[in-house]
């Protein structure tokens, strides 16, 4: 996810692009637009605008609790070690 998502909750929530995230993460923008294009498909931000998203209320509250979290992404990747489960069906 964003490093950390909580970043972001805590400048606004609101719509930023991937140059305006690189940022606010001190990282590059290209990784920042692969990442919100993988996340988008899982339906942790939405695309407003080309190349500018903004957080679901699921991406407000794993911001809002650590526990919450880790229990997500554990979940998570708990799914993709399942074996002979399909990719497309995998989180």
């Amino acid at each position: 996810m964003l490093a950390p998502p909580a970043k972001w909750v805590e400048a606004g929530g609101g719509g930023k692009n991937c140059a305006e995230l690189a940022e606010l993460n001190k990282t590059d923008p290209a990784l920042i637009k692969r990442l919100v294009r993988q996340i988008s498909g899982q339906h942790l931000v939405i695309e407003t605008a080309e190349d500018t998203y903004k957080p679901t209320p699921w991406v407000h509250a794993l911001a809002a609790d650590q526990v919450l979290a880790n229990v997500y992404g554990g979940l998570c990747h708990f799914v993709l070690e399942i074996p002979g489960i399909p990719l497309p069906f995998r989180v």
